[in-house]
């Protein structure tokens, strides 16, 4: 039985929702953070290389996320996909399609990658 561990849930300051109760935490890897980060900026260099070998190492899901905080206005807000939209990166968009990332994921200002590209008069993207 598992009661006694009931005294110790939800741990401090983790989020409660008052309709379902406490909210399950989303697993983080360190490495994925950090790559998710580096792709990011190599993203937004144009760096095709780095951008290649950064997501043989990243999970789907690590790319499939947003970017709520950056010290870069550039990146922030931001999804790996979005963020190749919108710098017309055509060969970085495909990369990133191919590896999985979801074309209808809307970034921090609930935009896709084709609104965005459409936005700063760049490449459509097509699935």
């Amino acid at each position: 039985m598992l009661s006694h561990h009931k005294e110790n849930f939800p741990p401090q300051n983790f989020p409660v929702s008052p309709i379902i109760g406490p909210l399950t935490p989303t697993p983080t890897n360190n490495s994925d953070n950090k790559n998710f980060i580096s792709l990011l900026n190599a993203i937004n260099d144009g760096d095709k290389t780095k951008v290649s070998d950064l997501l043989k190492d990243l999970s789907v899901d690590a790319i499939n996320k947003v970017c709520y905080s950056s010290g870069q206005q550039e990146i922030k807000d931001m999804t790996p996909l979005t963020l190749a939209a919108s710098k017309g990166d055509y060969e970085i968009v495909r990369s990133l399609l191919d590896k999985g990332a979801d074309i209808d994921l809307k970034n921090g200002k609930n935009k896709t990658a084709k609104e965005v590209a459409q936005e700063h008069g760049k490449i459509v993207v097509r699935t």
